[in-house]
Protein backbone atom coordinates (compact mmCIF):
# COMPACT_ATOMS: atom_id res chain seq x y z
CA UNK A 1 0.00 0.00 0.00
CA UNK A 2 1.59 3.31 -1.39
CA UNK A 3 0.36 6.41 0.79
CA UNK A 4 2.01 8.77 -1.59
CA UNK A 5 0.58 12.75 -1.09
CA UNK A 6 -2.67 12.63 -3.36
CA UNK A 7 -3.25 16.09 -3.26
CA UNK A 8 -2.32 16.45 -7.04
CA UNK A 9 -5.26 14.11 -7.62
CA UNK A 10 -7.32 16.12 -5.25
CA UNK A 11 -6.51 19.37 -7.33
CA UNK A 12 -7.26 17.81 -11.01
CA UNK A 13 -10.98 17.19 -9.51
CA UNK A 14 -11.12 20.18 -8.47
CA UNK A 15 -10.23 21.58 -11.62
CA UNK A 16 -12.62 19.61 -13.37
CA UNK A 17 -15.41 20.73 -11.13
CA UNK A 18 -14.63 24.46 -12.57
CA UNK A 19 -15.29 23.23 -15.91
CA UNK A 20 -18.33 21.47 -15.83
CA UNK A 21 -20.22 24.23 -14.00
CA UNK A 22 -23.20 22.53 -12.68
CA UNK A 23 -22.72 19.39 -14.21
CA UNK A 24 -21.92 15.85 -12.85
CA UNK A 25 -18.94 14.21 -13.96
CA UNK A 26 -19.01 10.56 -13.62
CA UNK A 27 -15.96 8.44 -14.62
CA UNK A 28 -16.06 4.65 -14.63
CA UNK A 29 -12.75 2.51 -13.51
CA UNK A 30 -11.86 -0.19 -15.97
CA UNK A 31 -13.55 -3.84 -15.50
CA UNK A 32 -11.12 -6.40 -14.76
CA UNK A 33 -10.65 -8.50 -17.42
CA UNK A 34 -10.96 -12.74 -17.17
CA UNK A 35 -8.20 -15.04 -18.11
CA UNK A 36 -9.80 -18.51 -17.79
CA UNK A 37 -12.56 -18.98 -15.18
CA UNK A 38 -11.05 -18.17 -11.85
CA UNK A 39 -8.00 -16.06 -13.46
CA UNK A 40 -7.79 -12.44 -14.55
CA UNK A 41 -5.42 -10.55 -16.41
CA UNK A 42 -3.15 -7.95 -14.13
CA UNK A 43 -5.42 -5.24 -13.51
CA UNK A 44 -4.88 -1.76 -15.43
CA UNK A 45 -7.34 1.11 -14.12
CA UNK A 46 -8.67 3.31 -16.29
CA UNK A 47 -6.61 5.99 -17.79
CA UNK A 48 -8.94 9.14 -16.91
CA UNK A 49 -10.17 7.26 -13.90
CA UNK A 50 -6.56 7.46 -12.29
CA UNK A 51 -5.71 11.04 -14.03
CA UNK A 52 -8.49 12.07 -11.30
CA UNK A 53 -8.26 9.98 -8.22
CA UNK A 54 -4.97 8.22 -8.38
CA UNK A 55 -7.45 4.78 -7.06
CA UNK A 56 -6.30 1.91 -9.00
CA UNK A 57 -8.89 -1.23 -7.59
CA UNK A 58 -11.54 -2.25 -9.98
CA UNK A 59 -15.31 -1.63 -9.14
CA UNK A 60 -14.96 1.61 -9.04
CA UNK A 61 -16.31 4.94 -9.78
CA UNK A 62 -15.97 8.55 -9.41
CA UNK A 63 -18.73 11.25 -9.16
CA UNK A 64 -17.32 14.60 -9.02
CA UNK A 65 -20.36 17.05 -8.83
CA UNK A 66 -20.09 20.67 -9.47
CA UNK A 67 -22.88 23.19 -8.84
CA UNK A 68 -23.73 25.70 -5.58
CA UNK A 69 -22.55 22.70 -3.28
CA UNK A 70 -19.51 20.65 -5.32
CA UNK A 71 -18.29 17.48 -3.71
CA UNK A 72 -16.47 14.00 -5.12
CA UNK A 73 -17.11 10.83 -4.37
CA UNK A 74 -15.62 7.78 -5.09
CA UNK A 75 -17.55 4.23 -5.06
CA UNK A 76 -15.57 1.11 -4.51
CA UNK A 77 -15.60 -2.21 -2.82
CA UNK A 78 -16.03 -2.66 0.47
CA UNK A 79 -12.85 -4.22 3.15
CA UNK A 80 -13.00 -7.38 2.72
CA UNK A 81 -9.91 -9.85 4.40
CA UNK A 82 -11.03 -12.94 2.73
CA UNK A 83 -10.87 -11.47 -0.97
CA UNK A 84 -7.72 -10.08 0.02
CA UNK A 85 -6.02 -12.97 0.27
CA UNK A 86 -6.80 -13.84 -2.88
CA UNK A 87 -6.92 -10.64 -4.69
CA UNK A 88 -4.74 -7.96 -2.72
CA UNK A 89 -5.15 -5.47 -0.47
CA UNK A 90 -8.63 -3.60 -0.48
CA UNK A 91 -9.07 0.31 0.33
CA UNK A 92 -13.05 0.01 1.30
CA UNK A 93 -14.58 3.63 1.33
CA UNK A 94 -13.33 4.75 4.63
CA UNK A 95 -9.56 4.25 4.35
CA UNK A 96 -10.10 5.62 0.16
CA UNK A 97 -11.86 8.87 0.99
CA UNK A 98 -9.01 9.55 3.98
CA UNK A 99 -5.70 8.30 1.51
CA UNK A 100 -7.26 9.72 -1.92
CA UNK A 101 -9.12 13.06 -0.23
CA UNK A 102 -12.43 12.53 -1.57
CA UNK A 103 -15.35 14.43 0.07
CA UNK A 104 -17.16 11.14 0.16
CA UNK A 105 -17.21 7.28 -0.34
CA UNK A 106 -19.42 4.66 -0.57
CA UNK A 107 -19.59 0.46 -1.12
CA UNK A 108 -20.29 0.47 -4.86
CA UNK A 109 -23.05 -1.74 -4.37
CA UNK A 110 -24.65 1.39 -2.95
CA UNK A 111 -24.12 3.07 -6.69
CA UNK A 112 -27.34 3.31 -8.24
CA UNK A 113 -29.27 4.77 -5.00
CA UNK A 114 -26.60 7.30 -4.27
CA UNK A 115 -26.55 8.26 -8.28
CA UNK A 116 -29.96 8.79 -8.32
CA UNK A 117 -29.63 11.39 -5.27
CA UNK A 118 -26.75 12.75 -6.69
CA UNK A 119 -27.44 13.52 -10.16
CA UNK A 120 -30.96 14.37 -9.84
CA UNK A 121 -31.57 18.34 -10.48
CA UNK A 122 -28.35 18.85 -12.46
CA UNK A 123 -28.70 19.69 -15.81
CA UNK A 124 -26.22 18.14 -17.24
CA UNK A 125 -23.74 14.56 -16.93
CA UNK A 126 -20.64 14.57 -18.26
CA UNK A 127 -19.03 10.85 -19.10
CA UNK A 128 -17.40 9.15 -21.85
CA UNK A 129 -19.70 7.92 -23.87
CA UNK A 130 -19.63 4.63 -26.12
CA UNK A 131 -16.47 3.70 -23.76
CA UNK A 132 -18.19 0.77 -22.26
CA UNK A 133 -22.02 -0.67 -23.36
CA UNK A 134 -22.50 -1.78 -19.83
CA UNK A 135 -21.71 2.42 -18.35
CA UNK A 136 -23.90 3.69 -21.16
CA UNK A 137 -26.93 1.27 -20.44
CA UNK A 138 -26.16 2.81 -16.50
CA UNK A 139 -26.40 6.27 -17.40
CA UNK A 140 -29.73 5.63 -19.31
CA UNK A 141 -31.13 3.82 -16.55
CA UNK A 142 -30.62 6.55 -13.77
CA UNK A 143 -32.22 9.44 -16.27
CA UNK A 144 -35.21 7.42 -16.69
CA UNK A 145 -35.35 6.36 -13.27
CA UNK A 146 -35.58 9.96 -12.32
CA UNK A 147 -37.98 10.95 -15.28
CA UNK A 148 -40.51 8.60 -14.21
CA UNK A 149 -39.95 10.89 -10.73
CA UNK A 150 -41.15 13.75 -12.40
CA UNK A 151 -44.08 14.30 -11.28
CA UNK A 152 -42.87 14.23 -7.42
CA UNK A 153 -40.60 16.97 -8.51
CA UNK A 154 -37.56 15.29 -9.01
CA UNK A 155 -35.43 16.67 -12.26
CA UNK A 156 -33.37 14.45 -14.23
CA UNK A 157 -30.73 15.66 -16.09
CA UNK A 158 -31.19 17.12 -19.86
CA UNK A 159 -28.26 16.62 -21.64
CA UNK A 160 -25.61 14.63 -21.41
CA UNK A 161 -21.88 15.09 -22.96
CA UNK A 162 -18.56 13.27 -23.59
CA UNK A 163 -16.29 14.23 -20.83
CA UNK A 164 -13.14 13.32 -23.40
CA UNK A 165 -12.60 16.59 -24.98
CA UNK A 166 -12.36 18.03 -21.34
CA UNK A 167 -10.69 15.44 -19.88
CA UNK A 168 -8.09 15.18 -22.63
CA UNK A 169 -7.39 18.90 -22.86
CA UNK A 170 -7.03 18.96 -18.87
CA UNK A 171 -3.87 15.79 -19.26
CA UNK A 172 -2.15 17.36 -22.25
Amino acid sequence: MNHKNYQEFKKRRAALIEKIGDGVAIIFNAHEAIRNRDSHYPYRSDSYFHYFSGFTEPHSVMFIIGGKSPKTILFCRNKNLEMEIWNGFIYGPKEAKEVFLFDEAHDINLLDEIALKEISGHEKIYYRIGQDALNDQKINDWIKALREMARSGVQAPQVVEDISHIADEMRL
